[in-house]
């Protein structure tokens, strides 16, 4: 086995993970707070349906944009149902994001670009990001946390729920849906129940378990996306006893 570290190959997939984990982090203890655990995933599932229909039907170069609008009409609807204190939010969440997951399905059964498309927003392409796709998540990040921060107090649909579609839109295409729902959630339980130094702590958390899972995906031939979130899992359960051990 190989232990090298190509780091001009794998820094781009990293600085896209942590600008990932600078809103995700946040965002995951402010959902804990609320109860809405899947909010995150079936989000970023609408935006992969966005995506998917956009290809169906529109030129390639719209289709991040389909895929935002996609998210952000999930946003909305999420944000509406709130302000109604509608029962059940967090099953209609799950529906939500089972009837986009099918929708996609139906859609791509027949089209094997439409399936690719659907793939790579599920898996991610992380090794492959770009500096353009990067710099356009950095003002991504900047907007997304600039807005959650004015406007915390204003209503939930401005300070959380906008927001929130952006970045969904904007990490789903780069690292895909199932490390974007591990960003959001997994550092956040890590950190459940702690009044001090919990938003560095989770923040830390989910860093070493992302540059931990690239690790060992470039030195075992994993898929990156499925290592960083296995190693992710790893570093927020070492943190978990520590806490149980040191008791912090």
């Amino acid at each position: 086995m190989n232990l090298s570290v190509d780091w001009s190959l794998i820094g781009p997939g990293l600085l896209a993970g942590m600008l990932v984990l600078a809103t995700h982090v946040p965002l995951g203890l402010r959902v804990l707070a609320k109860g809405i655990i899947f909010i995150d995933l079936a989000i970023a599932q609408v935006a992969v349906l966005g995506g998917v229909i956009g290809h169906a039907f529109l030129p390639e170069n719209a289709v991040p944009f389909a895929a935002g609008a996609g998210a952000l009409v999930a946003a909305m609807l999420f944000a509406w149902l709130e302000k109604k204190s509608v029962r059940h939010l967090e099953a209609l969440i799950g529906v939500i994001y089972v009837l986009a997951a099918t929708s996609g399905m139906v859609m791509v059964a027949h089209d094997p670009h439409g399936a690719e498309v659907w793939r790579d927003m599920s898996a991610g392409q992380v090794l492959w990001v770009t500096s353009g796709q990067l710099h356009m998540m950095l003002w991504v990040t900047l907007i997304a946390g600039a807005a959650m921060w004015l406007f915390r107090q204003r209503g939930v649909l401005l300070g959380f729920y906008l927001p929130f579609a952006l970045v969904i839109t904007s990490a789903v295409e780069q690292v895909g849906v199932f490390l974007v729902f591990a960003s959001l959630i997994i550092p956040a339980l890590a950190v459940s129940g702690m009044e001090r130094y919990r938003l560095p702590l989770a923040w830390l958390s989910g860093a070493l378990g992302m540059v931990l899972g690239m690790l060992i995906s470039l030195w075992l031939d994993w898929p990156t996306g499925p290592a960083m979130v296995l190693l992710m899992a790893g570093t927020a359960a070492s943190l978990v006893l520590l806490r149980k051990v040191f008791r912090f």
